[in-house]
């Protein structure tokens, strides 16, 4: 059978896997994390040095985007990896939180022993409160978890559960869950109530979700669903403000995603491919640990330089950051998702 790449029918995993079979679409992963990264580990050297890093903070500014890739990847695989059959609802959701789960309540507990321990530093933010915890914890702090972070993936656990639903009440599922996002994101802009807590249930963000559904819809079955364009279209123009990137991002970012998978691979011998796709699979890995390796890194060089050295903390902070989190990946995030399964944990 041939790659989604040669113009044949495209393969579809048994298991909830990306890469290899899209190799390129982890690679995107793996740029959107980088991107994040970058951003703020520019802001991290600017807030030790008083001049700025060779990368300037404009530049820098489009690692936000970082986060509407991730939002269209997440859309795209969730279909792409429960085509043709989803798996049952109780599984789908099982899986989704094993990924997420684990790993985030351990940094998020992490955070605030921190908080706690170092109410004066300048690393953390001052003390917490258990509630702060529980919230952070049940992904519904309004976007103001304990790992900065965190917040998308108060999006994201949102995205699960609606998809949960739709896979247990309807047998065009995925339909359901584009028209119901694109719907919350329509009403959310124009609620004449304070949403709190609950603000990713009604975001514009919600659509660049929608997108990833839509363009994995088109690659898995080569159809064009006019209907569902339209009304992602007619979303976009409702609910978008100079302050959203939802037009200008997240459409490039389905756009992008979309041409990844159609040109991925089954495998790839290049190096750079593999090492793209290690850091995609550590891309979760990455984006997390970021609260802690950014600040903790500038604030050593900061210290051991006693100088101005934003080009060496932007450096040190943002390659060390995707090292770290790639170990981490290995022998924190895959064990615990192992255990998670009752599976003994194999260690690389």
């Amino acid at each position: 059978m041939g790659t989604a790449g040669d113009g044949d029918r495209p393969r579809f995993p048994q298991e909830n896997v990306v890469c290899p079979l899209l190799s390129h679409v982890q690679c995107l992963r793996a740029l959107a994390a980088s991107a994040v990264v970058l951003l703020h580990a520019q802001m991290e050297a600017e807030r030790f040095s008083s001049s700025a890093p060779f990368i300037s903070s404009e530049i820098a500014e489009f690692g936000r985007y970082g986060i509407d890739l991730f939002f269209v990847i997440s859309g795209f695989v969730i279909y792409y990896t429960n085509f043709p059959e989803a798996l049952p609802a109780r599984k789908f959701i099982l899986r989704r939180a094993l990924r997420i789960v684990p790993i985030y309540w351990t940094f998020t507990v992490l955070a605030f022993v921190l908080r706690v321990a170092l109410p004066e530093s300048a690393f953390v933010s001052p003390s917490p409160s258990g509630t702060d915890l529980f919230v952070s914890l049940t992904f519904l702090s309004g976007r103001q978890p304990m790992i900065g972070a965190g917040w998308t993936l108060e999006f994201e656990m949102f995205f699960y559960a609606a998809a949960a639903l739709a896979i247990a009440l309807s047998r065009p599922r995925w339909s359901l869950v584009v028209y119901a996002l694109l719907a919350l994101a329509v009403v959310g802009r124009f609620a004449a109530f304070e949403l709190g807590q609950l603000s990713a249930l009604m975001d514009p963000y919600l659509i660049e979700f929608a997108f990833g559904l839509v363009a994995a819809e088109i690659y898995c079955t080569g159809r064009l669903p006019a209907l569902k364009l339209a009304a992602a279209a007619v979303a976009v123009l409702v609910t978008w403000t100079d302050h959203d990137s939802i037009l200008w991002a997240g459409v490039p970012a389905a756009l992008l995603v979309y041409g990844a998978a159609k040109f991925s691979s089954g495998r790839s011998e290049r190096a750079a491919t593999r090492i793209c796709c290690a850091l995609g699979d550590a891309s979760y890995s990455i984006y997390l640990i970021q609260f802690f390796t950014l600040p903790v890194i500038a604030r050593v060089i900061h210290a051991a330089f006693q100088g101005q050295t934003p080009n060496l903390i932007f450096f040190a902070g943002f390659l060390g950051t995707l090292l770290i989190g790639y170990v981490c990946y290995l022998y924190l995030e895959r064990p615990l998702q192992r255990w998670g399964k009752g599976d003994r944990p194999r260690f690389p």
